[in-house]
């Protein structure tokens, strides 16, 4: 326990170190990320650029620091819309059960396309810019969230306590959203974590492509497109881009394992707590 936490505080205080780098570059930093200075083209880490300069002479710290800003913005955007929307299709498919029949074939035709490519068709039909990309990466990833949900559910919906709950006339609502929800918060935490650092390293990668995030508006996929034509004369560019993903998708991925680790105990005995209540209910009774 005591290195979890050790852990998760150290993940935790780098992930808040970046954000804090990101939102608050112009401290840190005089330039912009959009000026452009041909006299300081491809200058490499200085006292003046830490992280040099790209090939229009922007400062590439100021430039990867809104890199990130999109990137976590973009992130955290899919992980609400998905987790929101996963979790409500995964546990109205464990309780009902003609709308499973329907909404898990609809998730089974979503999978049968790999996750960057239908992300790349959805972005191709709606056009490259920001709201789009959380659209398109939100519709991806609701299906994984939702067959998690409905998994946990299920095993849920067959305990006891479910079953005295309906035996005491207890509502569909009530039990799903008072006891059903509440018992799958674990596997959720973890495939929220998970889609918030996958969505990034997905807009990364579709940006680099040319279907995320269009120019001129830094993101970490432009950002290494940028850098892949000069990657042998200016290992800077494509370096500290390269950097910042593997750190945010670390941290996010640690942090949410160790979060669903502390979880899973006060989950574990919510069961029995309500059994206790619906006893305490029936001894009054």
């Amino acid at each position: 326990m005591l290195h979890n936490n050790t852990r998760l505080f150290f993940w935790g205080g780098v992930l808040v170190a970046i954000v804090l780098l990101s939102f608050c570059s112009s401290l840190f930093s005089p330039y912009d990320a959009y000026s452009i200075d041909p006299l300081s083209r491809l200058k490499p880490p200085d006292a003046a650029h830490w992280f040099g300069t790209d090939n229009f002479g922007r400062d590439l710290f100021v430039r990867v620091a809104v890199a990130v800003r999109v990137s976590l913005s973009v992130g955290a955007a899919v992980a609400l819309i998905a987790g929101f929307t996963g979790l409500t299709v995964g546990l109205m498919c464990a309780w009902f059960r003609p709308l499973d029949l329907i909404l898990m074939r609809v998730c089974d035709g979503l999978f049968a396309f790999p996750s960057l490519l239908l992300a790349i068709a959805i972005v191709g039909v709606l056009g490259p810019n920001i709201a789009n990309v959380v659209l398109a990466l939100s519709l991806v990833y609701v299906p994984s969230i939702a067959r998690v949900i409905r998994g946990a559910a299920m095993v849920v919906k067959e305990k006891n306590f479910i079953e005295a709950l309906r035996a005491q006339g207890a509502s569909s609502g009530r039990i799903i959203w008072l006891h059903l929800l509440p018992n799958v918060i674990s596997p959720l935490i973890v495939q929220v974590t998970w889609v918030f650092s996958v969505a990034i390293l997905t807009e990364a990668a579709l940006s680099f492509l040319g279907s995320g995030v269009p120019a001129p508006t830094p993101s970490l996929g432009n950002l290494l497109l940028e850098g892949k034509a000069v990657i042998f004369t200016a290992w800077w560019m494509t370096f500290f881009p390269g950097i910042a993903i593997v750190l945010l998708i670390l941290a996010l991925n640690i942090i949410g394992d160790d979060l669903r680790d502390g979880a899973e105990p006060g989950l574990k005995a919510l069961p029995v707590r309500v059994m206790r209540q619906l006893k305490k209910g029936a001894q009054r009774g």
